[in-house]
């Protein structure tokens, strides 16, 4: 009876730290493979280029290839809110990992809701983000969704496309040429 006890424990024992083991070995391995990408260790594909819209009724814009950046279409002039700016190299690496590895935006439907169904705001945004990368093209749009907090959004795979979406717009809105732009005419309610 005594060596019956003696070999459960001894066997609670060994599970136990085959458990723990294995605990940290995978721990190991999800560190090894979740490494943040450099963006200075990585080559821009030649034929890369983005394009963004944003705002209430999307009036906002920038394309990389053309480096044309729209404050707003929605003005008595509209031409006075278009500026050329060219984001540097670092700044296009950064985006383009963004949008390949923070999120991979070939994986998004076309059209695209972050969302939860039923929920609405007045005024709607739109958002419409496209790539260009080693020959492909994806563009995904959000037609006239919600403004809303991430409590509201689908899950985390929506919560990280409207991450970066927000960290591109603050990439082009601290710029210089952002700034240097009138101020916007009409706001919304």
């Amino acid at each position: 009876m005594e060596n019956a006890k003696e070999e459960i424990r001894m066997r609670k024992s060994m599970l136990f730290i085959l458990t723990f083991i294995l605990i940290i070995l995978s721990s190991g391995c999800t560190l090894l493979t979740n490494k943040p990408v450099d963006s200075s260790e990585i080559t821009l594909p030649e034929d890369f280029s983005f394009s963004i819209t944003w705002n209430c009724y999307g009036i906002s814009s920038y394309e990389s290839k053309t480096g044309t950046l729209i404050k707003t279409t929605d003005a008595t002039k509209p031409e006075d809110y278009i500026i050329e700016m060219h984001l540097p190299e670092d700044e296009l690496k950064n985006i383009y990992l963004k949008l390949t590895e923070d999120i991979n935006l070939f994986s998004y439907s076309d059209k695209y809701n972050p969302f939860r169904k039923g929920y609405d705001s007045r005024p709607t945004q739109t958002i419409i983000l496209s790539i260009t990368a080693t020959q492909k093209t994806k563009t995904v749009t959000c037609k006239n969704i919600a403004f809303g907090e991430e409590k509201w959004m689908k899950n985390k795979k929506a919560r990280d496309f409207m991450r970066v979406q927000d960290e591109i717009v603050d990439i082009l809105t601290s710029t210089e040429e952002w700034k240097s732009l009138p101020d916007y005419e009409f706001g919304y309610d």
